[in-house]
């Protein structure tokens, strides 16, 4: 498992989100991600709620990253 993977899987387990590898429903799926949105509404708009949080966090910490390392590599 490559080291994206690894944290992908800690952001969706930490935000209770499960999602299936593309690449379990054939070569064309690598690189993907499937979510099953077969259940009652209230469900998929729970997981929806869940999906947006955690793009929220991450989107964070890559600003949170960008900043630190713009900080190191300008001297400050």
């Amino acid at each position: 498992m490559m080291n994206y993977q690894k944290e992908l899987e800690k952001l969706m387990l930490a935000h209770d989100l499960y999602l299936d590898e593309g690449y379990l429903f054939g070569e064309e799926g690598s690189g993907f991600e499937r979510w099953n949105i077969a259940c009652p509404k209230q469900e998929l708009l729970a997981g929806l709620e869940r999906f947006k949080k955690a793009i929220a966090f991450y989107l964070s910490q890559c600003k949170t990253l960008f900043s630190k390392n713009k900080q190191i590599l300008m001297g400050n």
